[in-house]
C-alpha cells in the first residue's frame, strides 16, 4: 500500500506496523482487527477508514483516498 504514498504526495503517508507487539496489538484490537488490517487516519489521527485482515485491495484504497481528498 506503500505505493499509494507515491501517488499522492504530500497527502499520504503509508506506515506499516507490525501487529505482534505489545504496543501495536492494543492498536489492532482497537481498530477492531482480528490480526491486521488498513486503516486511513487524518493528520489529528482520527480513523476515517478502516478494513480488516484481508479485505483490502489497493484499487478500493485509491478510491476512498481520492474520496477524502475531495473532502
Amino acid at each position: 500500500m506503500s505505493a499509494l504514498e507515491k501517488e499522492f504526495p504530500a497527502r499520504v503517508r503509508a506506515k506499516n506496523v507490525n501487529a505482534l507487539t505489545p504496543e501495536s496489538s492494543a492498536i489492532v484490537r482497537e481498530l477492531g482487527f482480528d490480526k491486521h488490517g488498513v486503516a486511513i487516519r487524518d493528520a489529528a489521527g482520527r480513523v476515517l477508514y478502516r478494513k480488516g485482515d484481508h479485505e483490502v485491495r489497493e484499487a478500493e484504497l485509491r478510491r476512498e483516498l481520492i474520496r477524502l481528498a475531495r473532502g
